[in-house]
């Protein structure tokens, strides 16, 4: 498909992750005084899911298979999971966890990204965290 000119669609403080939802709406993961904002795709209408800041450092956000949101929180040490404008929850949190940067999904397997451990770990749809893949 042709490009077309770039065009602004929200105006949002110190976005850090985004994703889309099943629907086409734009998840917005913030450091501003909202954390996490759902903006529709022509960014007209706005929700906030997550209000202040209750996270240290957000990076990625990656959703989930019934459109939970999960947030790569690295001061924190934590990932945690949104569902809905319910209050985050930490689905992991500290050891082994240094700093998770990055979330991906292989599966059912939620896969993060930690460069200060140099590793890639999975957690398996059962709850078990194990290392997948090292960097030296």
């Amino acid at each position: 498909a042709e490009g077309g000119e770039p065009s602004e669609v929200a105006e949002l403080a110190a976005t850090r992750g985004l994703a889309i939802d099943a629907e086409g709406r734009l998840i917005a993961v913030c450091h501003g005084k909202n954390a996490v904002i759902r903006l529709s795709a022509d960014g007209k209408e706005r929700e906030v899911l997550v209000e202040g800041r209750p996270f240290q450092f957000s990076h990625h956000v990656v959703l989930g298979p019934n459109g939970e949101a999960y947030i790569a929180d690295g001061d924190a040490k934590t990932i945690w999971k949104v569902e809905g404008k319910a209050a985050p929850v930490a689905l992991i949190a500290g050891e082994p966890l240094k700093n998770p940067v990055g979330l991906a999904w292989r599966g059912a397997d939620l896969l993060i990204v930690d460069p200060h451990l140099k590793a890639v770990l999975r957690r398996t749809a059962d709850g078990k965290l194990d290392t997948i893949g090292e960097t030296k």
